[in-house]
């Protein structure tokens, strides 16, 4: 009797140590995304339960009721304001070309002015960010990997992919792949997009892309800051 009591005790504590394995890993940042990326990337939005529920739901069924794919036949999308925006395709990935205007729940506008909000679109910060992309069909923030493949297809140089990626109204920009970049209003010089990658080297630093009138590269920044959103979408193709 004794005997079988060791073995039910042993059998429960290798079942809860396996139960705690687990809940760890779901924690690891290279679990957080299918990105190539050797950075960590986080769920940007604090409703979520999992920072990979937005690639998840991207390649593969969803559950949810309301998610409706991306259908990659349109040139447009709307968000869950009504705002509507064109989108294009690089290499494998779908850009929106204009930044997120939607305000519910967080961001901001320069200076304050709605009408900056309508034309240049909202300020966030990085853990606001994830509510600009709230199409509910795929697109997402898009991670530091993401990134780099839009810097790849736009130039060898920074001063190239800065005019590839530059709307034709702002100096002397070609706007080559239909990215449509214009200078933002926000207290700098260029314009900024968070990505949803931490730097895992820094506690409070997460990666953007900086395009100005003669460079396109990704830095990194205090999460605090507030920077524009572009949203994309994962071709299956």
């Amino acid at each position: 009797m004794m005997k079988k009591k060791y073995i039910a005790i042993a059998l429960l504590l290798f079942l809860c140590s396996c139960g705690s394995d687990d809940s760890m890993s779901s924690f690891s940042p290279e679990s957080a995304t299918s990105s190539s990326s050797s950075e960590g990337n986080i769920d940007l939005n604090n409703t979520l339960s999992s920072s990979s529920v937005a690639e998840t739901v991207q390649n593969s069924s969803s559950s949810r009721s309301s998610f409706t794919r991306f259908n990659e036949k349109d040139s447009v999308i709307v968000d869950s304001e009504g705002n509507v925006y064109p989108v294009v395709k690089i290499g494998k990935l779908w850009w929106t070309t204009k930044n997120s205007k939607i305000r519910r729940d967080g961001g901001s506008c320069y200076q304050d002015k709605d009408e900056n909000c309508e034309e240049y679109g909202v300020l966030y910060s990085f853990n606001e960010a994830s509510r600009g992309c709230s199409f509910n069909n795929g697109f997402r923030i898009p991670t530091k990997n993401e990134f780099e493949q839009l810097l790849e297809a736009a130039g060898e140089s920074k001063e190239e992919r800065s005019v590839n990626l530059r709307s034709t109204e702002w100096s002397n920009g070609k706007d080559a792949l239909g990215f449509s970049a214009k200078e933002g209003k926000y207290g700098m010089v260029g314009i900024a997009f968070w990505s949803s990658t931490m730097n895992p080297y820094s506690s409070y630093e997460s990666y953007f892309l900086f395009i100005t009138d003669d460079s396109a590269d990704l830095y990194g920044d205090n999460r605090k800051r507030a920077f524009y959103v572009r949203c994309v979408y994962k071709s299956e193709e």
